[in-house]
């Protein structure tokens, strides 16, 4: 594995150091192409506030949520800087039927008026509400949060993954707080910290960055059969990517991961023979290059007959 490791860091480095400089000369092109979206959420029945509910957007043809927040205790919610185009916008609440609705968004105000969430009379405790995976799951005084439903850059670390999920904050002294609420521990993919020094952790222990070039890397190496687009892919990729991912040198790695997916190992006509990694590619020894990532399969239209 650390043989492994090693190569890998190596060759991403050096897809890395290949990328053209981008220069922005100004942000407010971008900016004047952002939209603020707003929603009220109420009880179907009651006409009560539902707070605590999830609202986000993923883009349309997408599984990752790229603005994400919770109703207040007015169920209000206002998504801000969603760049425009087209997405999915989700209401969900634990006990209620989730509210989807498709819609391309091109205005710098969206309002997308008074949602009225239906009680879901079939809802299990255990029950998962979407393919995506829930942004959020409250349990008691536990809250936790589904980190491959929030994006961050290839140069994140702890403290850009916790600002991307609502109600965290970092004061200037280090200390995590939800909702105005001390944290004293955190527990990432198994293991806990915050049990010493707080900054140390949160600005040295990167986050892996998963998108359909990672997937298709890793699966094609390690010869995964787990369907992406699952909720079971989003854990079991994120969780390896975290593991191979070097402390000392993540943001070479998160980038050369993407590059050497978008460059040599591609969806059609993999650079194979020229691949560096072939000699230990498990999709490659057993001739699997072509069925690998695995796709989920689309649901099955269901016949009517009037």
């Amino acid at each position: 594995m650390k043989r492994l490791l090693s190569l890998l860091v190596v060759l991403f480095a050096c897809c890395a150091a290949l990328r053209a400089q981008v220069v922005i000369i100004s942000d407010n092109l971008f900016q004047s192409r952002m939209s603020e979206i707003k929603a009220t959420v109420l009880d179907s029945l009651s006409n009560e506030p539902v707070n605590f509910a999830s609202v986000y957007v993923v883009p349309s043809k997408d599984t990752t949520i790229t603005n994400f927040t919770l109703t207040d205790a007015k169920g209000e919610a206002k998504l801000d800087e969603v760049p425009f185009g087209s997405y999915v916008f989700h209401v969900e609440m634990m006990g209620y039927k989730p509210f989807v609705r498709e819609r391309y968004f091109r205005d710098r105000q969206v309002d997308m008026g008074t949602i009225r969430l239906q009680v879901d009379e079939q809802f299990l405790e255990a029950a998962v509400v979407t393919g995506v995976g829930n942004p959020i799951v409250i349990k008691q005084d536990t809250i936790e949060f589904n980190a491959s439903s929030f994006r961050v850059g290839a140069n994140a670390m702890l403290k850009d993954l916790l600002l991307r999920m609502p109600g965290m904050e970092i004061t200037e002294d280090g200390k995590v707080k939800f909702n105005g609420e001390e944290i004293d521990k955190l527990t990432v993919g198994g293991r806990t910290f915050f049990f010493g020094d707080q900054s140390t952790a949160l600005n040295n222990l990167p986050a892996a960055v998963v998108d359909g070039n990672v997937y298709r890397v890793l699966a094609r190496y390690f010869g995964i059969p787990t369907p992406v687009g699952t909720t079971a892919a989003k854990k079991e990729f994120t969780e390896l990517a975290n593991r191979l991912l070097p402390p000392d040198n993540p943001a070479a790695f998160n980038q050369g991961m993407m590059d050497f997916g978008a460059t040599c190992c591609t969806p059609v006509n993999p650079a194979c023979l020229t691949c560096p990694l072939q000699p230990s590619c498990q999709a490659f020894k057993t001739g699997r290059v072509e069925l690998l990532p695995v796709k989920k399969e689309a649901s099955k239209p269901v016949e009517r007959h009037l």
